[in-house]
């Protein structure tokens, strides 16, 4: 579902930024345009000149607003819950210096990155054993609340872009509380919040209502932060072609999508996703649904430990790990990412 990036920016190909122009890059960048601009006047100015008894090509005119100095922002685009580069989720990670930008700007950066999420980090400290940031993700059309892949992908980004010595990451978010990430080699694992769905009886009209949407009707129903569709076997999943205008009907403020998942075969279970009420049809790996799904099927089949495919079009794997304790179940989330580009936002 994701398309092409086309936000405003330089990109360097599988390039890395040091540590310091994670944070200040504004400066940074400032310099490193001074010679730049100057060779672009030159070039301008001194169209016409000879070198070596030949005419030089006349240089094209640079818009003088090219020359001048904006803000930039660093940004970088990772596939989340994946090894391979294309494959998984996308997510957009913008570093900010001193403060989040506008929720407006925010909002327009999102839409015109037209990825699932774009995460905003605000790093408050990159000293000693633990890391701290706050972080804050918007759709294409809206904030959201809890963000697993945009998150594992900003972790990403500060570990491998921002060389950072520590192995864990202790996010805050205003919506969702401290959302901890290790790094276990090539591996993260977000800490998160189980929640629970409670079943919603057969002859409720949202079966019927569902069922259309989707274009097959579920066996079971249940209400939690998505609504839950389960399905007897995998392949019902994997054939489902939803009404996204009606199920985006179907949703609500208080139940965000619509989750399709059934048993699956060399993984416990697998799903799909739906958020077109967020501008987002099918989400391609949804960390958050694993949030809800992770203590369905650990009850369901009696094991603590599970491993989940996400079947959209370009699929993601997520291991799965649920931790009760009595101030709050928690649920671990284990997953890869990949670069896939680092660069910077132009604002004017």
């Amino acid at each position: 579902m994701a398309k092409k990036n086309t936000a405003s920016k330089k990109v360097a190909r599988k390039g890395k930024l040091k540590a310091k122009s994670l944070t200040r890059v504004p400066e940074k960048a400032a310099r490193k345009s001074a010679p730049k601009a100057a060779a672009a006047r030159k070039a301008v100015t001194g169209r016409g000149s000879k070198s070596s008894g030949r005419a030089a090509k006349a240089a094209p005119a640079v818009p003088r607003e090219l020359l001048d100095s904006s803000t930039q922002m660093p940004m970088i685009v990772v596939d989340a819950f994946t090894r391979r580069q294309f494959h998984g989720n996308p997510a957009a990670v913008v570093l900010c210096e001193d403060k989040f930008p506008s929720e407006e700007l925010m909002q327009t950066i999102a839409a015109e990155n037209n990825l699932s999420e774009t995460a905003f980090i605000l790093i408050r400290s990159a000293e000693g054993r633990v890391a701290k940031a706050d972080i804050r993700w918007f759709s294409p059309t809206t904030e959201i609340d809890l963000c697993g892949h945009a998150t594992l992908a900003a972790a990403h980004a500060l570990f491998t872009h921002g060389a950072l010595e520590c192995g864990q990451i202790q996010f805050r978010s205003h919506l969702s509380g401290l959302l901890p990430v290790h790094r276990m080699e090539h591996l993260y694992v977000l800490d998160f919040p189980a929640t629970y769905a409670t079943p919603l009886a057969r002859d409720h009209k949202l079966h019927k209502e569902l069922s259309t949407a989707l274009g097959r009707a579920p066996a079971e129903l249940y209400l939690g932060r998505d609504i839950l569709a389960v399905f007897e076997n995998k392949r019902d999943v994997h054939e489902l072609t939803p009404d996204f205008t009606k199920l985006a009907a179907v949703s609500s403020v208080k139940h965000l999508g619509v989750v399709a998942t059934a048993p699956g075969a060399g993984h416990d279970f697998v799903s799909r996703c739906f958020y077109p009420k967020a501008g987002v049809n099918e989400d391609p790996v949804t960390g958050s649904a694993h949030c809800m799904l992770t203590p369905y099927w650990a009850t369901r089949l009696g094991k603590a430990h599970l491993s989940a495919h996400q079947v959209s079009r370009r699929g993601g794997e997520i291991f799965c790990e649920l931790k009760m304790s009595p101030k709050g179940d928690r649920v671990l989330l284990g997953g890869h990412a990949v670069t896939v580009s680092v660069g910077a936002l132009t604002i004017e």
